[in-house]
């Protein structure tokens, strides 16, 4: 978590992908944190909204706090304290019509803290300008799968219709290790 990103207040419409309030199978709960920032000098309106991951999921009734002139909130275990749900993993949308084109900031962290050592990672926030359109390609680096190490991947679909995605993992050189042609997201 050295290694992150700085937030940007320069969207109305931000996701964090992984959100969590599960437990691991040793019985202890995953959370997630999402830390809110208004860097504006007037009070701003925003609207929290999780939506679970699945092929039916829907979104839950969204819910709406208003950050005071530079004030940062943190919102501890975001997903059990606003919506009361414990066993579920998916999508924090946070949405605001900001103030004078300056919108909140967010980051989100999501951990297990039943141990001595604090474990976790930081969540990145990300905007409807980061997802790939058609023919466009993203890049993830650095992934490893072996005995130590374990690499996981999301996608998310933030359009209004399906798409289609080809996943490709290739090996430093540049061959291809495996892939998954044609994998269907739902909006």
């Amino acid at each position: 978590p050295s290694y992150f990103g700085a937030g940007s207040g320069k969207s109305s419409k931000i996701y964090m992908i992984g959100a969590l309030s599960t437990p691991d199978p040793a019985g202890n709960i995953w959370k997630t944190d999402m830390v809110l920032a208004n860097l504006a000098d007037q009070a701003m309106p925003v609207t929290l909204g999780f939506t679970r991951i699945g092929l039916r999921s829907t979104p839950e009734r969204p819910v709406t706090l208003t950050l005071q002139p530079g004030q940062t909130q943190r919102l501890a275990n975001v997903i059990s304290d606003k919506w009361k749900i414990n066993d579920a993993t998916g999508v924090l949308t946070v949405q605001s019509a900001g103030v004078s084109g300056v919108y909140p900031v967010v980051q989100g962290e999501s951990y297990d803290n039943s141990h001595a050592n604090h474990y976790g990672q930081v969540m990145t926030a990300f905007t409807d300008a980061d997802a790939a359109g058609p023919g466009q390609i993203h890049y993830l680096v650095g992934l490893r799968q072996n005995a130590d190490y374990r690499s996981q991947l999301w996608l998310f679909n933030p359009g209004t219709e399906s798409g289609s995605y080809d996943l490709v993992y290739r090996a430093l050189d540049g061959s291809i290790l495996g892939q998954i042609k044609s994998f269907t997201v739902s909006a």
